[in-house]
């Protein structure tokens, strides 16, 4: 019998192994589909303000000379329908690099690490750093807080969780929560919420790759056919800084077109705790102090209105 040369058989074992290394690596992309035309429908909630039905869109997909993947979303509700969909921006703009991560928004920042498909339960990352005149005094962080299991549609999937969180040692594994996202391999985004979310989002129905998954009664099958109406927002409410506050917060909105602007305070039962701005504005950026003094702890919502589109969030008031 000829001996095999040991050599080969390491070459050839090596091979192997990074083999399934890569399609593993090519695997995870599935947990963040990117094809042109795909879309996603979601019940939305926000509390007793509001519920609606949202749809996002893939509307591009690109890939650079360096292999990374760029990839445009929009949202909409669709009763009636108007945009953004909270808590998705009405326009929100991916790249997926070769090692698997997506870059995009998180909260309020942008070109962050959103999510990396080839994390393991309980990695840990750093968005963002804050420094006070040199010093370090606190992070913006994302973790995989736990990978599962879950039935969706009669179907079992592997389900990423990824929540983001601010706390002053980056070693820490909990913090302020501002929200979570669930991820599942072959669907993409099943569920976002919690935290400082002004709501969330349960996914109803997707069509990825052509297919239909779920409930598809409002599901449209051709993004191209109803280009018309994914329309530009013409407002962003950002989160107020801080959050929770005591007593006093700062609400930051900017308005892309001229019109008549209401931003009024309400508490959890939907009752007018105050109006911060009735007036007409001219188009540009605006900030707003708010003051919960003489007001209980607890969780208030601020909507924005300007002409035809509205927007809500949540915060909280923590003394």
């Amino acid at each position: 019998m000829k001996k095999i040369n040991s050599a080969f058989i390491i070459l050839f074992t090596t091979i192997i192994i990074s083999n399934i290394y890569f399609a593993q690596q090519n695997d995870n992309l599935n947990y963040f589909p990117h094809n042109n035309g795909d879309m996603w429908e979601y019940y939305y909630s926000d509390g007793p303000l509001y519920q609606d039905t949202a749809q996002v869109f893939n509307h591009y997909d690109s890939t650079d000379a360096a292999g990374n993947v760029y990839v445009t979303q929009t949202s909409r509700y669709i009763n009636p329908i108007s945009v953004p969909a909270i808590p998705f921006a009405d326009t929100m703009r991916y790249k997926i690099d070769t090692l698997n991560q997506v870059w995009g928004r998180v909260g309020e920042l942008d070109s962050v690490i959103a999510f990396k498909l080839n994390a393991q339960q309980g990695d840990q990352w750093i968005l963002k750093t804050y420094y006070d005149n040199g010093k370090i005094m606190g992070y913006e962080m994302a973790r995989v807080g736990i990978i599962y299991q879950k039935n969706i549609w009669g179907n079992i999937y592997k389900v990423m969780n990824t929540f983001y969180y601010y706390t002053t040692d980056y070693t820490d594994t909990t913090g302020l929560s501002r929200y979570g996202v669930d991820l599942a391999k072959g669907l993409g985004i099943i569920w976002q919420g919690g935290g400082d979310s002004p709501g969330r989002m349960d996914i109803k129905g997707a069509v990825i790759g052509g297919v239909l998954y779920g409930d598809t009664t409002n599901v449209i099958t051709s993004v191209q056919n109803n280009s018309r109406n994914i329309l530009p927002s013409t407002i962003e409410l950002r989160q107020n800084y801080p959050n929770p506050f005591n007593p006093t917060t700062i609400i930051n909105y900017s308005i892309k077109e001229e019109g008549f602007v209401q931003l009024a305070v309400y508490d959890v039962l939907g009752k007018e705790i105050t109006v911060l701005v009735k007036e007409e504005k001219k188009q540009g950026s605006y900030s707003v102090k708010f003051d919960g003094t003489n007001l209980p702890d607890g969780i208030y919502f601020y909507i924005l209105r300007v002409n035809n589109s509205v927007q809500s969030r949540k915060m909280v008031l923590l003394r």
